[in-house]
């Protein structure tokens, strides 16, 4: 039902990550029953790797990409504040890697993601300050 939130944890194996705020993830619901969804991460937005506006933004959406996927294959990795999303087949979730690591606080705090609250998500190509911020720390300033 519209507005359920489970709160978990509710623990997965990764699939694959789709990019650095998105991945593909097993829950067993139940003894012999798995469900494979598609995870939004909650509370980040990270560049674009396939619909990328220009080439720093693929770049950046690459090495967010890879630092998700290092994450995300880290530790024990549960959902939290799982909902439903507005895309079908897709919810959104607080990711906890091992007992306390916060994918979304991590992503930020490494500059590979920004804040996100829903709403218009930013032009990485021409976002201002905050866009530069993570394009220029991930391209220019690269160190993975």
């Amino acid at each position: 039902m519209a507005g359920d939130i489970v709160s978990g944890p509710v623990a997965v194996s990764v699939v694959n990550v789709i990019d650095g705020d998105s991945f593909v993830a097993d829950a067993l619901v139940w003894p012999g029953m798995r469900l494979r969804y598609t995870v939004r991460v909650k509370g980040i937005d990270t560049p674009e790797t396939r619909r990328s506006g220009c080439k720093a933004e693929k770049v950046a959406g690459m090495a967010a990409t890879r630092r998700a996927e290092t994450l995300l294959r880290s530790g024990p990795v549960t959902l939290q504040n799982v909902e439903a999303d507005k895309y079908f087949g897709r919810v959104l979730a607080d990711i906890r890697i091992g007992s306390s690591l916060d994918m979304s606080r991590t992503m930020i705090g490494e500059s590979y993601a920004l804040p996100y609250h829903g709403g218009k998500r930013i032009d990485w190509c021409d976002g201002g300050p905050l866009a530069a911020r993570v394009i220029d720390r991930i391209v220019v300033g690269a160190t993975d």
